[in-house]
């Protein structure tokens, strides 16, 4: 992994992570049993295994599983570390690729009323989510000149909803943000590739913020309204007609196409689509 300003305060994060919960699941792991699933083998590699050495493989396979979130939320807690230690790491925690590897997680947090994440783990999970939005934000800025947007699950846009679908609280993810687009050396670039992934799903006629269908309406209001904001934005306006932006120049055209399709973002309109 490519060291970035936040990338050792990102891996403190995931350190006071694994301090704050189990080290491993308990024997009862409730997962899908079908075998299109996981098998028992799989199962079993789990709870044999103290978390933090699990592969990205279990990890995903784990991910995979159609159960919801389980009766027990200390395999939940005892798991957590692992994803934000892998995805830190730039490792895949599922082979969906469509942002929802923390939604299990987030369905915990909506379920159990402030009792998860406990309160240690509850505060390096925000922590570790705010760093590696920047962390993640950053590296994508940095990549070489010309490099396709949305080829790395790591950049903001696609954190921005897999982190959201996670639990965490919207004023987290969209403070990270707004710091990220402030930062004087990648905050432009940053900006502009964020909002050139949300254009281009109207270039492609498919718009479909799929994993923030995971969380509440309410939840999701509140990341509209951040969006609408800057897509509202005159600093988004100017700098899209700014030369010096670095980047292909079909990003330009892609966040022209999120402002101007701004009014067809709506909580209810992420939830019915698709």
């Amino acid at each position: 992994m490519v060291e970035t300003p936040y990338y050792a305060a990102l891996r403190d994060s995931v350190e006071a992570a694994y301090a704050a919960a189990p080290d491993r699941v308990s024997p009862g792991l409730e997962v899908c049993d079908c075998p299109v699933c996981m098998t028992e083998d799989v199962r079993q590699k789990i709870i044999g295994s103290p978390c933090r050495e699990l592969t990205g493989w279990l990890i995903a396979e784990y991910s995979n599983s159609a159960h919801g979130v389980p009766s027990t939320l200390d395999d939940l807690a005892a798991l957590l570390p692992r994803y934000l230690d892998l995805m830190a790491e730039g490792e895949a925690t599922d082979s969906l690729g469509i942002g929802v590897e923390l939604s299990r997680f987030g369905g915990a947090v909506a379920v159990s009323e402030g009792a998860f994440p406990p309160v240690r783990l509850r505060a390096a999970y925000h922590q570790w989510a705010e760093l590696m939005l920047l962390h993640g934000g950053w590296l994508r800025a940095r990549a070489p000149r010309g490099k396709g947007v949305g080829e790395d699950w790591l950049s903001a846009f696609y954190l921005f909803q897999a982190i959201a679908a996670g639990g965490v609280p919207a004023g987290v993810v969209t403070g990270a943000l707004d710091s990220l687009f402030a930062d004087p050396e990648v905050g432009k670039t940053a900006q502009v590739q964020f909002f050139s992934e949300l254009g281009k799903a109207w270039d492609r006629k498919a718009f479909d913020l799929y994993a923030l269908k995971q969380i509440n309406e309410s939840g999701r209001a509140a990341l509209v309204e951040w969006l609408q904001r800057w897509l509202s934005s005159w600093e988004l306006e100017e700098l899209i007609t700014d030369p010096g932006i670095l980047g292909p120049p079909f990003w330009a055209e892609q966040v022209q196409a999120a402002i101007t399709n701004r009014d067809a973002l709506t909580p209810k309109g992420i939830a019915e689509e698709g």
